[in-house]
């Protein structure tokens, strides 16, 4: 009988998600539909809630995104965010050209063709970071949550194997409405 009402949930916990998005993003009507990166800033906001990093930081630093050459993505995420807080932080929305310009950020959103970039980073020399990005094979790349468009909607993947590299715990909830999650070194389930 539980099995059944896990699977019952699922499909409310992606609707709710979908509406939350539509909500935040400000375009909830079918007449006025959202840019992917619109969504995907909406995704990131969400996604934060459902995410427990190994260090929250002090009461009064920022939640801090740091954005890999995405221009419109970044504008998109400070209007979500200028209402927002995340975990009880005020945010920060940063935008970097390069991995040398990556501070103390809590996620990184990588521009889709540029996802190869973080094989250069090393989870042993800092934790708690979540990588997203936008690519065909994301995951393969070393990213925790990757973007896919589907049916022309944004959907997402999870990478247990990498967010455990990084220190990252993520809720049963969130990967109950990924299309797809990679439990170990190449395992999809």
């Amino acid at each position: 009988m539980p099995h059944r009402r896990q699977r019952q949930f699922r499909p409310r916990l992606a609707g709710l998600l979908l509406a939350l998005v539509a909500l935040t993003t400000g375009r909830a009507s079918v007449a006025e539909p959202a840019s992917a990166d619109a969504v995907r800033a909406a995704y990131l906001y969400r996604f934060a809630g459902y995410i427990a990093w190994p260090d929250p930081g002090a009461a009064d630093t920022p939640f801090v995104i740091d954005v890999l050459d995405a221009p419109a993505m970044a504008r998109e995420l400070r209007r979500i965010l200028s209402q927002h807080v995340i975990h009880g932080h005020t945010t920060e929305v940063r935008e970097i050209s390069s991995l040398r310009e990556l501070g103390d950020a809590q996620i990184l959103y990588v521009a889709p063709g540029r996802a190869q970039v973080l094989r250069e980073l090393r989870p042993e020399r800092r934790s708690g970071l979540l990588l997203v990005t936008a690519e065909e094979d994301g995951l393969s790349d070393g990213s925790v949550i990757n973007f896919l468009i589907l049916d022309s909607n944004v959907r997402f993947e999870v990478s247990l194997a990498a967010a455990q590299r990084w220190g990252l715990k993520i809720s049963a909830d969130l990967l109950g409405v990924a299309v797809r999650v990679q439990r170990g070194q190449g395992q999809l389930g």
